[in-house]
């Protein structure tokens, strides 16, 4: 959205890969999908945020564009996207909450 890419590598991957690409992501895959993926379930919520968010400012600040985002306004999306992102549904952000977020205000 912010950075005209996918938030997922889709090209030449599998399940697995796309699961654990997802888990790194966003967060560790919901305990139902454990006997149809192997990914990683040791990521927590804090270290996921760092994924999303270096992902999101290589992607952004690259050398052929003019930003329009400061570095804090990108990590306020990456936070919203983050809960947007969420695999399962009960846990994603709802519109109240959205409205919330500073990079909306």
């Amino acid at each position: 959205m912010l950075t005209g890419q996918p938030p997922f590598d889709t090209i030449m991957t599998n399940k697995d890969i796309l699961a654990s690409q997802m888990a790194e992501s966003v967060g560790s895959l919901p305990d139902r999908w454990e006997d149809c993926y192997t990914a990683p379930s040791h990521n927590n919520d804090e270290d996921s945020s760092l994924v999303l968010e270096e992902l999101l400012a290589e992607l952004y600040f690259d050398e052929g564009k003019k930003p329009e985002l400061s570095e804090t306004e990108l990590e306020a999306w990456a936070r919203l996207l983050k809960k947007l992102l969420r695999l399962e549904t009960s846990e994603r952000a709802t519109a109240t909450e959205i409205l919330q977020e500073d990079c909306l205000k």
